[in-house]
């Protein structure tokens, strides 16, 4: 189930930008264009993100703004979400170092994260779908077929999860 759980959250993530590291190889440590990366805060990678969907799938300015609009909406909306699985994922690791074993705080901790990965996965399909129905059926179909080709990451199926 929780290997489910990532794969559909790596799945949104494609959804909403990823699959098009599939249009451009780059060597490690280079972003695009030839230009190193930098460290990039959220919205920095957003907007790197937005401008290589816009490319690949031909995007309009007017489908630029609604999918910018659709995913702000998300991020300030999930914000407490994300922080709350944070602090969680902070505390279960912490539990699992403790010197005794505490299963029971340990099965709480990893069902609220079932949860709130839950919550979150339900987000982000909502968030697909918005900007499913901004797409032309002809965008829709390139950027199925590139999260097709990016089911299971850049490196494989096993790259990603170890297994």
């Amino acid at each position: 189930m929780k290997k489910s759980i990532i794969a559909g959250t790596m799945a949104v993530i494609l959804a909403v930008g990823g699959a098009f590291a599939a249009q451009e190889r780059v060597a490690p440590g280079v972003c695009g264009a030839g230009q190193p990366c930098e460290k990039r805060d959220g919205q920095a990678f957003v907007e790197h993100r937005m401008d290589r969907m816009a490319i690949v799938l031909g995007l309009s300015d007017a489908q630029q703004t609604q999918i910018k609009t659709i995913l702000q909406a998300e991020r300030e909306k999930n914000a407490p979400l994300r922080r709350q699985m944070a602090d969680v994922r902070k505390e279960l690791h912490g539990a699992m170092k403790a010197p005794t074993v505490d299963e029971a705080k340990i099965k709480g901790l990893a069902a609220r994260q079932g949860q709130l990965k839950g919550e979150l996965l339900v987000a982000h399909a909502h968030t697909r779908t918005q900007i499913s129905g901004i797409l032309t059926p002809e965008q829709r179909e390139k950027a199925e077929k590139l999260r097709a080709t990016m089911k299971h990451g850049p490196r494989g199926p096993h790259h990603r999860f170890g297994g």
